[in-house]
C-alpha cells in the first residue's frame, strides 16, 4: 500500500513538472511585433534607441546588448521588433525587446 501512494505521488508530480515546462514555452514563443525606423533621440549623454513608427508615434527600446548593437548600427533602417510588453506609463512608451530584424536598408 505504501509502495502504490508512492508511485501515485511522484506521477503526479511527474505531471505538473510536464505541464508546468509545456505551459512556459507557450508563453515565450507568444511575441507581438511591430515594425518602424530605427532612430536615436535625446541629447548627449542621455540618448537612448528609438523605433519611430509614424510622424506622432515614437517607442523607446529597451534591449539586451546583442540587440542593442544591431540596433545601434542600423540606424535609419527599418527593422521589425518582437516584444512581450510595452509600458505605456511614461511618455514615449517603452518596448522590451526580445529580438529584432532588419528589414531593409533604406535611408
Amino acid at each position: 500500500m505504501k509502495f502504490l501512494k508512492i508511485i501515485i505521488l511522484l506521477s503526479l508530480v511527474s505531471a505538473q513538472i510536464i505541464l508546468g515546462c509545456a505551459s512556459s514555452k507557450g508563453k515565450k514563443d507568444n511575441l507581438k511585433n511591430i515594425t518602424g525606423k530605427i532612430e536615436v533621440v535625446g541629447n548627449e549623454p542621455f540618448t537612448s534607441l528609438a523605433l519611430k513608427i509614424d510622424h506622432s508615434e515614437t517607442y523607446i527600446l529597451k534591449c539586451d546588448d546583442e540587440n542593442k548593437n544591431l540596433l545601434e548600427q542600423n540606424q535609419g533602417k527599418i527593422a521589425k521588433i518582437y516584444y512581450q510588453s510595452i509600458d505605456k506609463s511614461k511618455q514615449p512608451s517603452i518596448i522590451f525587446v526580445k529580438k529584432a530584424v532588419i528589414i531593409n536598408d533604406d535611408k
